[in-house]
């Protein structure tokens, strides 16, 4: 007789192995989708892209990175606007603002690219921001230790700083 036979692995026990693996891989793959949500592209708007997370040296906070952004229409090129007039918002310098025409992006991959599933935009920020308007994205480095989530602000309508 072997003494060390109950430690060897029966059918039985292994086919039960193998379902609890399974439904535990499910679960995982449920709970995954459920916190993404899905970004549906928004029909005939883009964001015109006029700072990328600059650094803006007089801003309080060192670690943030700004973004400047307005959700406009799909077509034809974006407003061009005054950099200096956009850079006394503070959220960015003259030198960080996109000069004239700026480009633009699909709002799904800007959602993506400042991690705005995680704000009440949504990873397509476009439905939830309003048309013709720039807003400014605050965003720090995840990997930063106690990293707050990204943010954002409506500055004002485009007119205001258009040339």
């Amino acid at each position: 007789m072997n003494i060390l036979s109950h430690l060897a692995p029966t059918r039985r026990r292994s086919v039960r192995q193998l379902t609890g693996a399974i439904v535990v891989t499910m679960a995982i793959g449920t709970l995954s989708v459920s916190i993404m949500p899905d970004a549906h592209a928004e029909s005939g708007r883009r964001i015109c892209e006029y700072s990328f997370m600059a650094k803006p040296r007089n801003y309080p906070d060192p670690l943030v990175r700004i973004s400047l952004g307005m959700n406009y229409k799909k077509d034809g090129a974006c407003p061009a606007l005054d950099a200096s007039r956009l850079a006394s918002t503070g959220y960015a310098d003259v030198d960080q603002i996109y000069p004239n025409p700026v480009p633009k992006w699909t709002c799904e991959d800007w959602g993506r690219s400042l991690s705005l599933y995680l704000t009440d935009l949504g990873a397509d920020p476009c439905p939830n921001m309003l048309e013709d308007n720039i807003y400014a994205f605050f965003w720090h480095d995840p990997t930063t230790p106690n990293a707050p989530k990204p943010t954002f602000t409506d500055i004002a309508q485009w007119r205001v700083y258009a040339l």
